[in-house]
Formats: C-alpha cells, structure tokens, sequence
C-alpha cells in the first residue's frame, strides 16, 4: 500500500465434536464445540526518511485487532442443555521503534498490549482485563581509547516494564433466576500488577574478557489484599572465558 503501509487480515473457523458415553446408564450425548476468529488485523509501517535522516533513521509501528470466540453446549438425558458456556476475547498489540540519528543512533522501542476477556457460564459471568506496557532505550556509548577494550564501545539498555489485571465475576445477564431471588453483584476476583525498571551494561574487554552490569528495581502489588513488595537487586559481573585445546 501507499506509505509503505500493510495489512494483513485472517479468517478462521472451526467445529469440534465429541462423543461420550456415561457407564452408568449408557446415556450418549454428543458435545459440540464452535470457534471463530474474525476479525484478525494487523497494520504494519516502516519508514527510512530520505531528507530527515540526520534526525531520524528508521520509523516502525505495528498494531492488530484480534476477536476470538468459542462456545461450548453438553446436552443432558431430555435433550436440553446441561451445560453451556461461551468464551470471548479481545487482543489489541501496539508496537513502535523508532531509531534517533542525531542522538548517536538512539533507539527507542514502546510496546502496549490490552486484552480484554469475557467467560460465560449458566449464572455467571468472568470479566478480566489485562494492560502490558513495555518501553526502553539501548544506545552504544563510545568508551575512551585509553581503557583498550576491544570493541570500544558500552552496550547499554533501560527499560520499563508494567502489567496490570483485574478479575471481576457477577451474574450473567441472560441467567434464570428462582422467583424472589437477585443476580449476585459483583465481586473482584484479582487485582494485581508488577512494574519493573531494569538497567543493562556490558562491553568487551577482551576476546575472552567481558564485563557487564546489570540494575533492576521490581514492584509486585496486589490491591484485593493490599501488599506490596520491592525488589532491588545490583549485580556486577567480569565473565573470563578459556579454552584448555582438544582433551585427549
């Protein structure tokens, strides 16, 4: 497409049935099982900028829509239903990466995922919803001659990390009732996420030689219980590598 743009669609559809047989009463019944996939969308661009290049080298971004949906009906001995649920799905994945010239080929990648799912079953309804959000920074530093590392250079990466879910079941909607009675409101099942900034360094001293540094600070939370706990680990490490020739 125009922009250098493209698009990816996809269409799938399935049946599965299952036949089972209760020892008891020799009772057969026949479980039938449909899943759709529809819609299925991905959007990709990528963009090498002619004039811009001194400031921006590479541009990407790639974003989908994703539905799936399944439902599942057993039968009983009278030829209703003795069970019946449905599943349904949403996925949304956004990613972008864009790579800065003017910043010594600075690259800065974002990744956002939203997922959205609902169970239902006689009486009952699931809802959970799931954020995931990634974002980091990696650039090689030039390190000074003076220290004779052999490739000159320090890799480094920082990059923030966050997810959070939430759980809440209630009455489904289209549920019977017994005369008299309410749909049961809802309760939170979970409420919980993690954020986590991590650090990354290492460069090549040697052929056989290769120093790295590594910094993370990670929050866990859960809101139905209130707790938090932190996590700080620093860790420096000088890896030397040999090699004795062929054992004989």
């Amino acid at each position: 497409l125009p922009l250098s743009l493209s698009v990816q669609s996809r269409f799938e559809r399935g049946t599965t049935e299952i036949w089972t047989r209760r020892a008891l009463d020799g009772f057969q019944a026949l479980i039938t099982s449909e899943r759709r996939t529809y819609p299925d969308l991905s959007l990709r661009w990528n963009w090498r900028p002619v004039r811009l290049r001194k400031v921006v080298s590479n541009v990407s971004f790639t974003g989908g829509y994703l539905v799936r949906e399944q439902s599942t009906e057993v039968p009983n001995e009278t030829g209703g239903l003795a069970d019946r649920s449905r599943t349904l799905s949403r996925d949304q994945p956004f990613t972008s990466s864009i790579t800065w010239t003017f910043l010594g080929n600075l690259t800065t990648n974002a990744q956002y995922r939203l997922e959205k799912r609902e169970d239902a079953r006689p009486g009952s309804l699931t809802e959970s919803d799931t954020k995931r959000m990634t974002f980091d920074v990696a650039r090689n530093i030039r390190l000074p001659k003076k220290w004779n590392t052999r490739t000159g250079q320090l890799r480094t990466r920082l990059s923030y990390q966050s997810e959070e879910s939430i759980a809440s079941v209630g009455g489904a909607s289209d549920a019977v009732l017994p005369p008299g009675t309410t749909a049961p409101s809802i309760s939170v099942l979970t409420n919980n996420g993690r954020q986590a900034f991590n650090l990354n360094a290492d460069t090549d001293l040697s052929e056989l030689l290769t120093f790295s540094l590594t910094g993370s600070h990670i929050l866990t939370f859960d809101r139905n219980y209130n707790r938090r706990l932190t996590n700080t680990v620093v860790s420096v490490v000088l890896q030397l590598r040999f090699f004795a020739g062929e054992l004989r």
